[in-house]
């Protein structure tokens, strides 16, 4: 039965060849398995791989290049702006924008694979360029600050040394501070300008002195600081703290407004303040008012 089956089926293209092959008396090829056919076959044929192009390479080489040229110029080169060269780090943005227009347009056959890697360092440089271009300016501008605080502090005193000649002073400084915004901030504001110049921006000054001589009594002490304010007051400095003691520290004062400045010697006297020292030095029958003077007891 098998074998009248097997009569019976038909043949197959290449039992046919082999069929005839035999029939003509050469010897019958081997037949080729069906897939060796679907192979050579162009439907089968394996695609050619798409060419692929990385985007943002180029632009992280020239970043780092432009960095390093920054870095050591900044090193070596005197007064290099670091600053405003910093201030350019969007051109980083630019670039990367470029680079892949040009990719788009040019290779546009080809599979364009962005370097996430590249544009992350990329951008952190931009962080660190835009940090660094407000921060550097910052540090420089409260250098500055500092430097002109203590030059104008010095420049009035010495314009208080000239006013009060002949008086007894064992010691004076002069204090004065900018508001933030003239230097710190990048105004244009000379910072070698005089302290008159400046006047608009100091916040705040003060002036501490200590005399000479002693006084006996707080009524010759108030007396002196009376005679010392007006010699200031021509001055018309911007600022009104005036510290004034004596040597031993017996007496002292504290003046903080104009018309404290403006008050007379007996009306300073109520601004003196006494120290311990001067209290044990009384006779006794002196004593404390409520006040904070002293008067004899009854």
């Amino acid at each position: 039965m098998d074998y009248e089956q097997n009569q019976n089926r038909e043949q197959t293209p290449g039992e046919q060849d082999a069929a005839a092959q035999q029939e003509a008396g050469q010897p019958a090829a081997e037949p080729q398995p069906s897939e060796w056919r679907d192979f050579r076959s162009v439907n089968h044929m394996p695609a050619t791989p798409q060419k692929v192009r990385r985007v943002g390479t180029t632009t992280l080489g020239l970043t780092l290049v432009a960095v390093g040229v920054v870095l050591i110029c900044s090193l070596f080169v005197p007064n290099f702006p670091l600053d405003m060269v910093l201030r350019f780090s969007p051109v980083v943005l630019i670039l990367i924008g470029a680079e892949i227009l040009y990719n788009a347009v040019v290779h546009r056959e080809e599979k364009l694979r962005y370097d996430f890697l590249s544009m992350f360092v990329c951008f952190i440089l931009i962080i660190a360029s835009a940090g660094a271009s407000i921060a550097v300016p910052a540090v420089r501008g409260m250098i500055a600050m500092d430097r002109a605080e203590s030059r104008l502090g010095r420049e009035i005193e010495d314009e208080l040394y000239t006013a009060l000649q002949g008086e007894e002073i064992a010691d004076l400084y002069a204090g004065c501070y900018l508001s933030d915004s003239p230097l710190l901030y990048g105004s244009e504001v000379d910072a070698n300008a005089s302290w008159r110049e400046l006047s608009e921006y100091i916040s705040y000054g003060s002036i501490n002195m200590t005399l000479s001589v002693n006084y006996d009594n707080p009524s010759d002490f108030a007396a002196k600081v009376q005679e010392i304010l007006e010699k200031i007051k021509p001055l018309e400095l911007p600022f009104y703290d005036l510290y004034i003691r004596t040597k031993n520290d017996w007496f002292s004062i504290w003046l903080d407004n104009r018309w404290q400045w403006d008050s007379t010697a007996q009306e300073l006297e109520e601004y003196v303040e006494y120290s311990e020292e001067y209290r044990s030095s009384l006779e006794p029958g002196y004593g404390s008012g409520d006040d904070g003077e002293y008067s004899y007891d009854d």
